[in-house]
């Protein structure tokens, strides 16, 4: 999918969550980052990216993610993720939820 990164409606957001210290990640960025990019006209998740240590995870989290509806499909995404076994699924959680938080003020402010 090719977003549009010049569309007014296309907004990208972030959220960080702390990583376990006792984990490579953890060591190693101390946080995880995940950013993903909204379609404001209908709360569609366009893409996402997170700075897992390993790419498989990483890739994992953001198939979860992709093509969700921040709004409507909230309960279906923390389900999903659920399925991602590691130590850092509460940091990811956190991070979204983060995300949340902003897109509703976001919301609010336009």
């Amino acid at each position: 999918m090719n977003i549009d990164f010049l569309a007014p409606n296309i907004v990208y957001f972030t959220g960080n969550g702390s990583l376990p210290s006792s984990t490579s990640g953890g060591v190693l960025f101390k946080n995880v980052a995940l950013g993903i990019v909204i379609d404001m006209d209908t709360a569609d998740i366009l893409g996402a990216n997170i700075n897992l240590l390993n790419p498989l995870a990483n890739s994992f989290v953001e198939a979860q993610l992709l093509g969700c509806n921040l709004e409507r499909d909230w309960d279906k995404i923390l389900k999903r993720l659920e399925r991602f076994q590691a130590p850092a699924q509460k940091a990811v959680i956190v991070a979204l939820k983060s995300i949340r938080d902003k897109y509703y003020n976001y919301m609010k402010e336009s």
